[in-house]
Formats: C-alpha cells, structure tokens, sequence
C-alpha cells in the first residue's frame, strides 16, 4: 500500500478520486480499483490538517453530487474521519 502517495492539497486533481466521483462507469475488474486501494496520502496531525482535508474534498463531494448537498458533504466528510480515525488492521 502508499504506491500512490498525495499532499492533501493535491486531492481534488487526483486522478482515481476524479474517476471514483465520475459520470463514467468502471468495470468491476479495471486496473482502476487497485490503483484506487493503493492510493494513500499523509493523515492529518492536527485539526489544521484537518480542516485541509475536508476543504480538500468537498470539491470531489460535489462533483459527484451533481453540484453538491450538505448531507452529502456531510457524509464525505464522515467518511474521511473514519478513513483517517479508524487504525487498518
């Protein structure tokens, strides 16, 4: 894991998050999902860097809202706390 490694600032422009949150399909067996599982960035240390992270990507929220709702603004964001809170196995 870490073969894709990213700034949070840099998230927005990701390739494979721009192609998670687009309007083409992808088949379940493209190269696609394991470059999207190797993907890792730097956690955040601090609100701070978690205020980034969020900033970061509520762009990707809205792409792939069609514009954006707060609920799931709200939910992206709750998805990034567990990704950044909740220690891999």
């Amino acid at each position: 894991m870490g073969a894709n490694t990213s700034q949070v600032t840099d998230l927005s422009e990701n390739p494979s998050l721009r192609t998670l949150v687009g309007t083409e399909s992808v088949t379940e067996n493209a190269p696609f999902w394991n470059q999207l599982i190797s993907f890792t960035f730097i956690s955040p240390a601090n609100s701070g860097d978690s205020k980034l992270l969020e900033e970061a990507v509520i762009p990707l929220a809205k792409t792939l809202n069609g514009g954006g709702e707060d609920l799931l603004e709200e939910l992206m964001s709750n998805l990034v706390h567990l990704i950044v809170e909740v220690p891999l196995l």
